[in-house]
Protein backbone atom coordinates (compact mmCIF):
# COMPACT_ATOMS: atom_id res chain seq x y z
CA UNK A 1 0.00 0.00 0.00
CA UNK A 2 1.19 3.30 -0.74
CA UNK A 3 1.74 5.81 2.20
CA UNK A 4 2.23 9.57 0.73
CA UNK A 5 1.63 12.98 3.41
CA UNK A 6 -0.19 15.29 0.41
CA UNK A 7 0.24 18.32 2.66
CA UNK A 8 4.04 17.72 2.45
CA UNK A 9 4.69 15.78 -0.62
CA UNK A 10 6.60 13.39 0.79
CA UNK A 11 6.50 9.67 -0.20
CA UNK A 12 7.25 6.83 2.64
CA UNK A 13 6.32 3.55 0.54
CA UNK A 14 5.05 1.10 2.29
CA UNK A 15 5.94 2.14 5.44
CA UNK A 16 2.99 2.95 7.38
CA UNK A 17 4.46 3.49 10.52
CA UNK A 18 7.06 6.20 9.06
CA UNK A 19 4.02 8.04 7.90
CA UNK A 20 2.06 7.59 11.23
CA UNK A 21 5.14 9.27 12.69
CA UNK A 22 5.60 12.16 10.19
CA UNK A 23 1.81 12.93 11.11
CA UNK A 24 3.29 13.59 14.99
CA UNK A 25 5.78 15.90 13.91
CA UNK A 26 6.37 19.66 13.89
CA UNK A 27 7.44 19.91 10.07
CA UNK A 28 3.51 18.42 8.86
CA UNK A 29 1.85 20.45 11.38
CA UNK A 30 3.36 23.81 10.06
CA UNK A 31 3.01 22.44 6.33
CA UNK A 32 -0.51 21.97 7.56
CA UNK A 33 -0.82 25.69 8.69
CA UNK A 34 0.45 26.54 5.36
CA UNK A 35 -1.69 24.31 3.22
CA UNK A 36 -4.38 26.36 4.74
CA UNK A 37 -3.76 29.78 3.62
CA UNK A 38 -2.79 28.52 0.40
CA UNK A 39 1.02 28.01 0.25
CA UNK A 40 3.19 25.55 -0.89
CA UNK A 41 4.87 23.16 1.34
CA UNK A 42 8.94 23.33 2.97
CA UNK A 43 10.83 20.53 3.31
CA UNK A 44 12.74 19.76 6.25
CA UNK A 45 16.07 21.93 5.93
CA UNK A 46 14.43 24.79 5.31
CA UNK A 47 11.63 24.37 8.57
CA UNK A 48 14.79 23.95 10.48
CA UNK A 49 16.44 27.20 9.09
CA UNK A 50 12.92 28.49 9.61
CA UNK A 51 12.84 27.43 13.75
CA UNK A 52 16.83 28.22 14.09
CA UNK A 53 15.11 31.56 12.95
CA UNK A 54 12.32 32.06 15.25
CA UNK A 55 14.49 30.40 18.41
CA UNK A 56 17.20 33.29 18.08
CA UNK A 57 13.89 35.99 17.48
CA UNK A 58 12.62 34.81 20.84
CA UNK A 59 15.99 34.66 22.64
CA UNK A 60 16.17 38.17 21.31
CA UNK A 61 13.21 38.82 22.50
CA UNK A 62 13.38 37.53 26.30
CA UNK A 63 16.90 39.38 26.43
CA UNK A 64 14.79 42.76 25.65
CA UNK A 65 11.63 41.55 27.99
CA UNK A 66 14.35 41.28 30.59
CA UNK A 67 15.96 44.97 30.28
CA UNK A 68 14.55 47.01 33.55
CA UNK A 69 11.04 48.32 32.68
CA UNK A 70 11.57 51.66 34.05
CA UNK A 71 13.95 54.03 32.30
CA UNK A 72 15.48 57.02 33.55
CA UNK A 73 17.05 60.15 31.78
CA UNK A 74 20.71 61.06 32.66
CA UNK A 75 20.45 64.40 32.64
CA UNK A 76 16.71 65.75 34.43
CA UNK A 77 16.32 62.43 35.95
CA UNK A 78 12.98 61.98 34.23
CA UNK A 79 11.59 58.25 34.39
CA UNK A 80 9.63 56.14 31.64
CA UNK A 81 8.21 53.52 31.28
CA UNK A 82 8.17 52.50 28.08
CA UNK A 83 11.19 53.01 25.41
CA UNK A 84 8.88 54.78 22.98
CA UNK A 85 8.37 57.74 25.52
CA UNK A 86 11.89 57.69 25.91
CA UNK A 87 12.31 58.18 22.25
CA UNK A 88 9.98 60.56 21.82
CA UNK A 89 11.07 63.11 25.14
CA UNK A 90 14.92 62.44 23.43
CA UNK A 91 13.58 64.53 20.52
CA UNK A 92 11.59 67.00 22.25
CA UNK A 93 13.12 70.63 22.45
CA UNK A 94 13.40 70.45 26.46
CA UNK A 95 15.76 67.80 26.59
CA UNK A 96 18.08 69.08 24.46
CA UNK A 97 17.93 72.31 25.90
CA UNK A 98 18.56 70.49 29.21
CA UNK A 99 21.93 68.58 27.13
CA UNK A 100 23.23 71.85 26.03
CA UNK A 101 23.36 73.62 29.25
CA UNK A 102 24.97 70.50 31.02
CA UNK A 103 27.42 70.57 28.57
CA UNK A 104 27.65 74.54 29.29
CA UNK A 105 28.13 73.99 32.84
CA UNK A 106 30.73 71.31 32.41
CA UNK A 107 32.88 73.33 30.76
CA UNK A 108 33.26 76.47 32.70
CA UNK A 109 33.81 74.32 35.68
CA UNK A 110 36.79 72.44 34.09
CA UNK A 111 37.99 75.71 32.76
CA UNK A 112 37.50 77.78 36.36
CA UNK A 113 39.42 73.98 37.63
CA UNK A 114 36.60 74.16 40.05
CA UNK A 115 36.16 70.76 40.73
CA UNK A 116 37.94 68.89 38.13
CA UNK A 117 37.20 65.32 38.15
CA UNK A 118 33.67 66.21 38.65
CA UNK A 119 33.37 68.77 35.99
CA UNK A 120 35.00 65.88 33.86
CA UNK A 121 32.68 63.68 34.64
CA UNK A 122 30.00 65.51 34.00
CA UNK A 123 30.81 66.98 30.51
CA UNK A 124 31.80 63.11 29.84
CA UNK A 125 27.66 61.93 30.82
CA UNK A 126 26.40 65.16 28.94
CA UNK A 127 28.56 64.09 26.20
CA UNK A 128 27.24 60.53 26.03
CA UNK A 129 23.99 61.70 26.34
CA UNK A 130 24.59 63.85 23.30
CA UNK A 131 26.00 60.84 21.38
CA UNK A 132 22.63 58.69 22.82
CA UNK A 133 20.59 61.67 21.79
CA UNK A 134 22.28 61.59 17.89
CA UNK A 135 22.28 57.55 17.99
CA UNK A 136 18.93 56.85 19.14
CA UNK A 137 17.14 59.59 17.83
CA UNK A 138 13.29 59.32 16.29
CA UNK A 139 13.41 58.25 13.21
CA UNK A 140 12.26 60.69 10.39
CA UNK A 141 9.32 59.41 9.30
CA UNK A 142 8.98 61.49 6.77
CA UNK A 143 11.71 60.26 4.49
CA UNK A 144 10.34 56.58 4.69
CA UNK A 145 8.90 54.63 1.78
CA UNK A 146 7.91 51.18 1.15
CA UNK A 147 11.76 51.09 -0.85
CA UNK A 148 13.75 52.29 2.07
CA UNK A 149 12.58 50.94 5.50
CA UNK A 150 10.65 48.59 6.83
CA UNK A 151 7.00 48.84 7.98
CA UNK A 152 6.89 46.95 11.05
CA UNK A 153 10.41 47.90 12.74
CA UNK A 154 12.33 50.54 10.62
CA UNK A 155 14.97 48.79 9.85
CA UNK A 156 16.52 50.28 6.35
CA UNK A 157 15.66 47.91 3.20
CA UNK A 158 17.27 47.75 0.13
CA UNK A 159 14.94 47.14 -2.21
CA UNK A 160 10.80 46.30 -2.31
CA UNK A 161 11.62 42.53 -2.80
CA UNK A 162 13.66 42.79 0.12
CA UNK A 163 11.16 44.32 2.38
CA UNK A 164 8.69 41.54 1.42
CA UNK A 165 11.09 38.95 1.90
CA UNK A 166 12.04 40.45 5.35
CA UNK A 167 8.20 41.08 6.80
CA UNK A 168 7.54 37.66 5.52
CA UNK A 169 10.67 35.82 7.11
CA UNK A 170 10.44 37.77 10.60
CA UNK A 171 6.94 38.97 11.03
CA UNK A 172 4.67 36.15 8.75
CA UNK A 173 2.95 38.79 6.65
CA UNK A 174 1.23 36.65 4.44
CA UNK A 175 -0.63 38.36 1.33
CA UNK A 176 -3.32 36.36 0.22
CA UNK A 177 -4.58 35.37 -3.46
CA UNK A 178 -0.93 36.37 -4.19
CA UNK A 179 -1.54 35.66 -7.74
CA UNK A 180 -4.07 37.60 -8.39
CA UNK A 181 -2.37 40.74 -6.93
CA UNK A 182 -1.83 43.38 -9.44
CA UNK A 183 0.14 46.30 -7.76
CA UNK A 184 2.40 45.48 -5.08
CA UNK A 185 4.19 48.30 -4.85
CA UNK A 186 0.75 50.00 -4.12
CA UNK A 187 -0.06 47.45 -1.69
CA UNK A 188 3.07 48.54 0.50
CA UNK A 189 2.60 51.80 0.05
CA UNK A 190 -1.06 51.85 1.26
CA UNK A 191 0.18 49.61 4.56
CA UNK A 192 2.89 51.95 5.26
CA UNK A 193 0.47 55.38 5.12
CA UNK A 194 -1.77 53.47 7.06
CA UNK A 195 0.44 52.27 10.21
CA UNK A 196 3.10 55.39 10.20
CA UNK A 197 0.76 58.23 8.69
CA UNK A 198 -2.64 57.47 10.02
CA UNK A 199 -1.70 55.34 12.98
CA UNK A 200 -3.59 52.39 12.74
CA UNK A 201 -3.10 48.74 12.98
CA UNK A 202 -3.69 46.73 9.21
CA UNK A 203 -5.28 43.86 11.40
CA UNK A 204 -7.45 45.70 13.99
CA UNK A 205 -7.81 48.87 12.57
CA UNK A 206 -7.01 49.96 16.38
CA UNK A 207 -5.94 53.75 16.32
CA UNK A 208 -2.62 55.04 18.32
CA UNK A 209 -0.74 58.36 19.11
CA UNK A 210 2.20 57.57 17.42
CA UNK A 211 3.78 54.95 14.44
CA UNK A 212 5.55 53.82 16.85
CA UNK A 213 3.50 52.50 19.42
CA UNK A 214 1.11 51.28 16.89
CA UNK A 215 4.43 49.10 15.71
CA UNK A 216 4.46 47.95 19.37
CA UNK A 217 1.43 46.88 19.12
CA UNK A 218 1.12 44.91 15.82
CA UNK A 219 4.68 43.10 16.82
CA UNK A 220 3.48 42.24 20.40
CA UNK A 221 -0.07 41.82 19.63
CA UNK A 222 1.12 39.71 16.31
CA UNK A 223 -0.98 41.63 14.21
CA UNK A 224 1.37 41.94 11.54
CA UNK A 225 -1.00 40.34 8.88
CA UNK A 226 -4.09 41.41 6.95
CA UNK A 227 -7.51 40.92 8.32
CA UNK A 228 -8.44 37.87 6.22
CA UNK A 229 -9.82 35.71 8.70
CA UNK A 230 -12.06 39.00 10.59
CA UNK A 231 -16.17 39.28 9.81
CA UNK A 232 -16.03 36.73 6.93
CA UNK A 233 -13.15 38.12 5.18
CA UNK A 234 -14.98 42.00 4.80
CA UNK A 235 -12.25 43.69 5.90
CA UNK A 236 -10.20 42.83 3.00
CA UNK A 237 -12.70 44.63 0.31
CA UNK A 238 -10.12 47.49 1.70
CA UNK A 239 -7.24 46.23 -0.06
CA UNK A 240 -9.41 44.91 -3.14
CA UNK A 241 -8.22 47.65 -5.47
CA UNK A 242 -4.56 46.16 -5.65
CA UNK A 243 -6.06 42.53 -6.82
CA UNK A 244 -7.73 41.67 -9.80
CA UNK A 245 -10.90 38.95 -9.18
CA UNK A 246 -12.33 39.26 -12.32
CA UNK A 247 -9.21 37.23 -13.67
CA UNK A 248 -9.58 34.44 -10.99
CA UNK A 249 -13.58 34.10 -12.13
CA UNK A 250 -12.72 34.45 -16.09
CA UNK A 251 -9.84 31.78 -15.03
CA UNK A 252 -11.95 29.60 -12.95
CA UNK A 253 -14.66 29.35 -15.90
CA UNK A 254 -17.28 28.26 -12.81
CA UNK A 255 -20.11 30.78 -14.28
CA UNK A 256 -20.24 28.94 -17.34
CA UNK A 257 -22.76 26.71 -19.03
CA UNK A 258 -26.02 29.20 -18.04
CA UNK A 259 -25.31 29.93 -14.52
CA UNK A 260 -26.60 33.13 -13.46
CA UNK A 261 -24.92 35.36 -10.58
CA UNK A 262 -27.83 36.70 -8.92
CA UNK A 263 -27.52 40.35 -7.22
CA UNK A 264 -28.69 38.75 -3.72
CA UNK A 265 -25.40 36.56 -4.02
CA UNK A 266 -26.69 33.10 -4.79
CA UNK A 267 -26.46 31.46 -8.13
CA UNK A 268 -29.21 30.24 -10.62
CA UNK A 269 -28.18 26.88 -12.57
CA UNK A 270 -28.73 26.04 -15.91
CA UNK A 271 -31.84 23.77 -14.28
CA UNK A 272 -33.53 26.70 -12.73
CA UNK A 273 -32.07 25.48 -9.00
CA UNK A 274 -30.80 28.08 -7.15
CA UNK A 275 -27.61 27.51 -4.70
CA UNK A 276 -27.80 29.41 -1.87
CA UNK A 277 -25.14 32.17 -0.53
CA UNK A 278 -23.62 31.17 3.46
CA UNK A 279 -24.46 35.10 4.65
CA UNK A 280 -28.38 34.53 4.19
CA UNK A 281 -27.98 31.25 6.31
CA UNK A 282 -30.77 32.76 8.99
CA UNK A 283 -33.28 33.42 6.44
CA UNK A 284 -32.87 29.51 4.86
CA UNK A 285 -33.55 28.13 8.36
CA UNK A 286 -37.19 29.77 8.79
CA UNK A 287 -40.05 27.97 7.71
CA UNK A 288 -42.91 29.87 7.21
CA UNK A 289 -46.13 27.81 7.47
CA UNK A 290 -48.28 28.47 4.27
CA UNK A 291 -52.17 29.38 4.79
CA UNK A 292 -53.73 26.35 2.71
CA UNK A 293 -57.01 27.89 1.25
CA UNK A 294 -60.13 27.20 2.72
CA UNK A 295 -62.76 25.22 1.05
CA UNK A 296 -65.73 27.56 0.39
CA UNK A 297 -68.40 24.52 1.31
CA UNK A 298 -66.29 24.42 4.58
CA UNK A 299 -66.20 28.01 5.07
CA UNK A 300 -70.28 27.99 4.89
CA UNK A 301 -70.46 25.18 7.46
CA UNK A 302 -68.29 26.87 9.76
CA UNK A 303 -70.70 30.22 9.44
CA UNK A 304 -73.67 28.71 10.22
CA UNK A 305 -72.16 26.72 12.97
CA UNK A 306 -70.98 30.16 14.70
CA UNK A 307 -74.58 31.91 13.76
CA UNK A 308 -76.51 28.53 15.53
CA UNK A 309 -74.17 29.25 18.64
CA UNK A 310 -74.75 32.36 18.92
CA UNK A 311 -78.82 31.97 18.55
CA UNK A 312 -78.47 29.51 21.32
CA UNK A 313 -77.18 31.85 23.61
CA UNK A 314 -79.42 34.64 22.93
CA UNK A 315 -82.18 32.73 23.47
CA UNK A 316 -81.09 31.98 26.85
CA UNK A 317 -80.47 35.32 27.82
CA UNK A 318 -83.83 36.67 26.39
CA UNK A 319 -85.55 33.19 26.68
CA UNK A 320 -86.75 30.41 25.16
CA UNK A 321 -89.99 32.26 23.04
CA UNK A 322 -87.79 35.02 22.07
CA UNK A 323 -88.27 34.74 17.81
CA UNK A 324 -85.33 37.65 17.71
CA UNK A 325 -83.41 36.88 14.07
CA UNK A 326 -80.00 36.66 15.09
CA UNK A 327 -77.31 36.94 12.42
CA UNK A 328 -73.94 38.18 12.60
CA UNK A 329 -71.44 39.37 9.93
CA UNK A 330 -68.80 36.45 9.04
CA UNK A 331 -65.30 36.59 8.86
CA UNK A 332 -65.29 36.64 5.31
CA UNK A 333 -68.27 39.48 4.87
CA UNK A 334 -71.80 40.19 5.70
CA UNK A 335 -74.44 37.89 3.65
CA UNK A 336 -76.78 40.27 1.83
CA UNK A 337 -79.90 37.91 2.61
CA UNK A 338 -79.27 38.29 5.99
CA UNK A 339 -80.61 41.38 8.17
CA UNK A 340 -79.10 42.65 11.14
CA UNK A 341 -80.47 41.72 14.83
CA UNK A 342 -83.03 44.35 16.28
CA UNK A 343 -83.91 43.49 20.19
CA UNK A 344 -86.99 45.42 21.66
CA UNK A 345 -86.86 47.99 24.74
CA UNK A 346 -87.36 44.96 27.04
CA UNK A 347 -84.88 42.97 25.45
CA UNK A 348 -81.92 45.51 25.91
CA UNK A 349 -82.40 45.43 29.63
CA UNK A 350 -82.23 42.33 29.91
CA UNK A 351 -79.12 41.76 28.49
CA UNK A 352 -78.19 44.62 30.60
CA UNK A 353 -79.29 42.84 33.84
CA UNK A 354 -77.12 39.84 32.96
CA UNK A 355 -73.85 41.57 31.81
CA UNK A 356 -74.23 43.70 34.93
CA UNK A 357 -74.82 39.98 37.07
CA UNK A 358 -71.82 38.85 35.16
CA UNK A 359 -69.57 41.59 36.47
CA UNK A 360 -70.57 41.72 39.98
CA UNK A 361 -69.98 37.67 39.86
CA UNK A 362 -66.47 37.69 38.47
CA UNK A 363 -65.88 40.81 41.08
CA UNK A 364 -67.10 38.14 43.98
CA UNK A 365 -64.58 35.33 42.41
CA UNK A 366 -62.03 38.24 42.26
CA UNK A 367 -62.22 38.97 46.06
CA UNK A 368 -62.92 35.70 47.27
CA UNK A 369 -59.72 34.71 45.27
CA UNK A 370 -57.33 37.12 47.04
CA UNK A 371 -58.50 36.65 50.31
CA UNK A 372 -57.67 32.72 50.05
CA UNK A 373 -54.45 33.49 48.65
CA UNK A 374 -53.40 35.15 52.30
CA UNK A 375 -55.05 32.67 54.34
CA UNK A 376 -55.38 29.46 52.30
CA UNK A 377 -52.26 29.02 50.26
CA UNK A 378 -50.16 26.17 50.45
CA UNK A 379 -46.80 27.35 50.19
CA UNK A 380 -46.68 31.17 50.54
CA UNK A 381 -48.71 31.40 54.14
CA UNK A 382 -47.21 33.25 56.90
CA UNK A 383 -47.23 30.43 59.35
CA UNK A 384 -45.06 28.29 57.10
CA UNK A 385 -41.70 30.65 57.82
CA UNK A 386 -39.25 30.23 60.63
CA UNK A 387 -38.70 33.30 62.00
CA UNK A 388 -35.22 33.89 64.08
CA UNK A 389 -36.08 34.64 67.11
Amino acid sequence: MECKCVSCGLDFGGEGDALREHYRSDLHRYNLKRRAVDLPPVDAAIFQRKRDAAARALLAAEESAAQPKVLVCPISGKRFKTLAQFEQYKGSKKYKALAAEAARKAAAAAEAGEGAAGGAAAAAAASAGDDETEKEAPPDFEKMNEKTHCMFDNVEVGSLEEHVRRVRMLYGFVIPDEEYLTDLQGLFEYCMAKIIGGHECLYCNKRFSGPLSCQQHMRDSAHCRLPMDVEGGERMDEYAPFFDYDAKDAKSGWLKDGVEDLPSGELRLASGRILGNKALQRYYKQRHRPEAPRDPSMRLALENSRAEVEGRMVRKWLGADSDAEVTRAGRWGATAARAPTVFTKAQKATRADAARSMRVHEDLKFDTGMRHNKTQSRYFRIQNFQWAT
